[in-house]
């Protein structure tokens, strides 16, 4: 069952417009004074945003949960966000990137892995396909 898909394909061709489609959109979020349309793959739109913003959507409850998004980085720095599931404000996983075009994914604080000599091009368009099973017991 899909649960949500977004294009950005509302958010027009300004910063303006992507800011107001973004606050129209989305209650929770820090992205509307750095949102910028850009071309995404193969034609569509795609919002770049800058530094610490973000976007928030919220889903019910689900025992598994498979996300898939492209994502573009000018350059790779440690500790860039590209991904954060969280349940009530708890951080359950999160997927962020390492020097050199590697990534990290984490549960809560502990490190699962880390990419070793992955070394993802910058300024290319990555596509990652997470599968998160969430359980108690897990």
């Amino acid at each position: 069952m899909l649960l949500w898909m977004e294009g950005f394909e509302g958010g027009g061709t300004t910063k303006t417009t992507m800011g107001a489609y973004l606050v129209r959109k989305y209650a929770d979020h820090s992205v509307a004074s750095w949102a910028f349309s850009r071309t995404g793959r193969y034609g569509g739109k795609a919002l770049e945003i800058l530094g610490t913003e973000y976007f928030k959507i919220s889903i019910d409850n689900k025992q598994t949960f498979i996300i898939g998004f492209a994502f573009k980085c000018e350059e790779y720095v440690n500790n860039e966000d590209l991904l954060i599931l969280q349940d009530s404000g708890t951080t359950q996983m999160r997927i962020s990137t390492r020097a050199g075009g590697d990534l990290r994914v984490e549960r809560g604080t502990t490190t699962l892995d880390t990419t070793i000599g992955l070394g993802l091009a910058a300024d290319a368009s990555h596509y990652i396909d997470p599968e998160d099973n969430i359980a108690a017991a897990v």
